[in-house]
């Protein structure tokens, strides 16, 4: 389980490393994204982990805020993969 400190590292990484995050992104399982996640330094995210830290930064008001929310949710968190999303 991931600290909240943890979360906001990977979170950061992302943003700060976009050949990282292309990685994760393409990877095509779960443990492959941890693998990259680990390999990096970090400590991979459940989807439930992100999104509370997410919410917490940015409390969702409209329909519009919560879709960002899940967008980023489910490009983050390390039981997802979003290699086969269209």
């Amino acid at each position: 389980m991931a600290t909240p400190t943890e979360v906001r590292s990977l979170y950061k990484a992302f943003h700060d490393n976009p050949d990282f995050h292309a990685r994760v992104r393409a990877a095509g399982t779960p443990a492959e994204k941890h693998a990259i996640i680990r390999q990096a330094g970090y400590v991979p995210s459940t989807d439930h982990e992100v999104q509370a830290e997410l919410t917490k930064a940015l409390p969702p008001k409209t329909p519009d805020d919560q879709e960002f929310v899940t967008h980023v949710v489910s490009l983050a968190a390390a039981d997802g993969t979003s290699a086969n999303d269209a």
